[in-house]
């Protein structure tokens, strides 16, 4: 049970995990759903896919595969056998552009066609899985509308991301591809889909690792931007970028901090990238509130202000951040955090900020999920559940996290909502998703 001092400090800091209501927030979701689906101004991007996993696979035809994810980029070539499985060829792995440094718009098209033209002789067909805000157009290319995940590109934003790829290739004699844009979350549910399972009543893809973002199946009468039509397409909600769920001082510290201050609001409270860096700030507030002994309050100023540590770090300075491995050896007893924090009094403090910051990552977590099948009216039958795709380091490495999102699954979902679903575990999703993309 948590200590009155430790509740006490996250309430008034808004921090504490249970300030999330979850009716409450699962209703402002659904609004913002409607809203973005409609066209009108929404957190919620809610963009077509022009996909939706119903067309056959062509068996043993290959097709160039490439992830841009939040730290690598990928490259591959894929075919199906005859008997549905996947064969990969010529794995190759590379610092996502814009990771290392800034880059301009033409330096990391270039940069992306130079790992191309390696395999540009396997296929005219290229599914790329473009993990950042794109809106996918009717051709299936998309365009650029910002970076996340910390990745710095200048005056890329509104271009079309196969046509720029294309003028890069005929720059260097190589033929044009045909392009399949897609979103990470969007390849991932394509692998759900693409599984033998066939008892569910529909899908959603769900990532929660360095950053975050979630797609699910939308009829598609019901995505009025773009005129409505027949069957069921899968929409992106670049969930990362919602604003509406509560934020406290550390969230707005962190964000204030970052390199692109407002941008993702909901990924900076959930999100691998920055759940270390949150935890940081907040033990730091506990610490210039007495929460720890005055040893361990100095040395966590030292380790995380260095020079600055005899001042209060404002909303804007930079502060050497606990990492997500650091984290998760402190909650074996082991690593620099487990020193830090050695005393048993420390120990408890900080843990209970950590328990409390995860409990909140599932909270949201579990709205994302009990809004989509609200709207959809999915997953009422237990024998027919949703299946809900889910890849990401955050989501089955961080020891904390997906026990507490299970509960939320049970008790909020199922007891309370009698809303059903089943998560999996989605092996190497991206690519393979890709993969179904360009081939379909």
């Amino acid at each position: 049970m948590k200590s009155t001092k430790t509740t006490d400090f996250l309430r008034k800091h808004g921090m504490k995990s249970d300030d999330l209501d979850l009716t409450r927030c699962t209703g402002d979701f659904l609004r913002a759903m409607e809203q973005g689906l409609q066209g009108e101004p929404s957190s919620l991007y809610m963009l077509p896919t022009y996909l939706d996993g119903s067309g056959g696979i062509p068996r043993e035809e290959k097709v160039i595969v490439m992830d841009a994810g939040g730290t690598n980029f990928r490259l591959a070539v894929m075919q199906f056998d005859r008997e549905g499985r996947v064969r990969t060829e010529g794995f190759r792995k590379f610092p996502m552009p814009g990771t290392e440094g800034e880059l301009s718009k033409e330096q990391f098209f270039d940069r992306i066609a130079g790992c191309l033209a390696e395999y540009a002789a396997e296929s005219d067909r290229v599914g790329f899985c473009f993990s950042y805000a794109a809106e996918i157009t009717p051709d299936r290319d998309g365009r650029i509308l910002e970076f996340s995940k910390e990745v710095k590109v200048t005056g890329a934003v509104g271009s079309l991301i196969g046509e720029e790829l294309n003028k890069k290739l005929e720059a260097r004699g190589l033929s044009p591809k045909k392009f399949t844009l897609l979103n990470d979350t969007t390849a991932t549910m394509l692998w759900g889909m693409g599984q033998p399972e066939d008892s569910y009543s529909s899908h959603i893809g769900f990532i929660l690792g360095t950053g975050t973002n979630t797609c699910y199946l939308e009829e598609t009468a019901a995505i009025g931007k773009i005129g409505g039509g027949t069957g069921r397409m899968g929409v992106n909600l670049e969930s990362g970028c919602y604003a509406g769920f509560p934020k406290g001082d550390y969230d707005r510290q962190l964000d204030a901090a970052s390199k692109i201050p407002g941008d993702h609001p909901a990924e900076k409270m959930m999100a691998g990238a920055y759940l270390g860096e949150l935890l940081t700030r907040t033990a730091l507030g506990a610490a210039s509130e007495g929460l720890f002994t005055a040893g361990c309050a100095a040395a966590l100023r030292e380790v995380t202000l260095g020079d600055a540590c005899r001042r209060e770090p404002d909303s804007g300075e930079r502060i050497s951040a606990f990492t997500m491995p650091q984290i998760g050896a402190f909650l074996e007893g082991e690593g620099p955090l487990a020193e830090l924090f050695a005393a048993a009094e420390d120990r408890q403090v900080f843990l209970e900020l950590t328990e409390d910051c995860f409990e909140r990552a599932a909270r949201m977590t579990a709205v994302i999920f009990a809004a989509i099948l609200t709207r959809t009216g999915q997953g009422k039958d237990p024998l027919h559940p949703v299946c809900i795709s889910a890849e990401g380091t955050t989501f089955f490495r961080a020891k904390l996290f997906r026990p507490k999102l299970e509960r939320y699954l049970n008790e909020y979902l199922r007891d309370t909502l009698g809303l059903h679903c089943t998560v999996v575990k989605a092996e190497d999703a991206t690519l393979v998703g890709a993969a179904v993309a360009a081939l379909a």
